[in-house]
């Protein structure tokens, strides 16, 4: 796997993240004047994690050559391995009869594959991943087929969920213009979180949807998509030289996966009747909490990549 280090879109991607920063501080800064009851005040200053957090991924996702690209396929599979068990819990709490230790090696087992041997590595230890949840499925439950039904989905859907979109990462990392595709995915998946929380705690009145997307309102859904607007109009300019009305497509169709993703993960444990999915990162409510929309994300993002070339 080969690996560019541009040093120009180092240097503006460094700045985007300066300015996110910025903003966080600014934000908590003037919370007093900004048009919203004191509850919705202590919420944005609880959002200050966010910003760390993905201050902290920026960090690891950009990282520069070789040693880089090494440190962020540790960092996946240190990540997938606590997803996957948070996953694994909440599928146990709605019925689904996962094993938190087999999903998180699968998942850790699956990025290092991707990160050593490519495609070739995250399809083959995909295939042995599921082959062995299904062999653990049967075993564990014998001759009671719902059980086994239950054993089995609970484990292929942690893996699935987990394992394959932080695979699908290390890939668009390890190419030869992975710097410049894995900033521009980080942005869009970065603005369209932060603008859209922001959109609903200052604006947001009417709900989209309640079923379909709680706590998302009219307000926060259009900032979220002016966040992915905004995130791909910057790094066209500043990195890629796709055609511009392609790119701001794919970085709204990112910023809609973004949405679903946290979607998803908020169904998720509602099924469970669980308020956070873990303690790591409690103050974001969970490791999935914060990557739930970069899971859907990343395999669209993958998608629109192989399009483009």
């Amino acid at each position: 796997m080969t690996d560019e280090f541009p040093t120009d879109a180092i240097d503006v991607t460094l700045r985007y993240v300066a300015a996110l920063l910025a903003c966080g501080f600014i934000i908590v800064g003037v919370k007093k004047w900004l048009p919203m009851a004191e509850a919705r005040r202590a919420v944005l200053v609880s959002l200050w994690p966010r910003f760390a957090v993905w201050v902290l991924a920026a960090f690891l996702f950009l990282s520069g050559t070789g040693f880089g690209l090494l440190l962020l396929g540790a960092a996946l599979a240190v990540l997938g391995w606590q997803a996957a068990r948070e996953v694994a819990a909440v599928a146990r709490s709605a019925a689904l009869a996962a094993d938190g230790r087999l999903s998180s090696i699968a998942a850790a087992a699956i990025v290092l594959a991707a990160l050593v041997a490519g495609g070739r590595g995250l399809t083959g230890a995909l295939i042995v991943a599921l082959l062995g949840a299904a062999a653990a499925g049967i075993v564990r439950t014998r001759e009671d087929s719902a059980a086994t039904f239950a054993a089995i989905a609970g484990k292929v859907f942690s893996i699935l969920y987990v394992a394959v979109p932080l695979g699908l990462l290390v890939l668009l990392r390890g190419r030869a213009d992975g710097f410049a595709t894995v900033a521009w995915l980080l942005l869009v998946v970065i603005l369209t979180d932060l603008l859209g929380t922001l959109g609903d705690l200052v604006f947001g009145r009417a709900p989209v949807t309640p079923r379909l997307l709680p706590g998302r309102s009219v307000a926060g859904l259009i900032a979220a998509f002016v966040g992915a607007l905004l995130g791909g109009i910057l790094m066209h300019g500043a990195i890629l030289g796709a055609p511009l009305a392609l790119f701001v497509l794919g970085s709204l169709f990112v910023g809609a996966a973004v949405v679903l993703g946290d979607a998803l993960a908020a169904a998720l444990k509602r099924s469970a009747n669980v308020a956070t999915f873990g303690r790591a990162l409690a103050a974001s409510g969970g490791v999935m909490d914060r990557i739930g929309g970069l899971l859907v994300a990343a395999p669209v993002a993958y998608g629109i990549v192989a399009l483009m070339h």
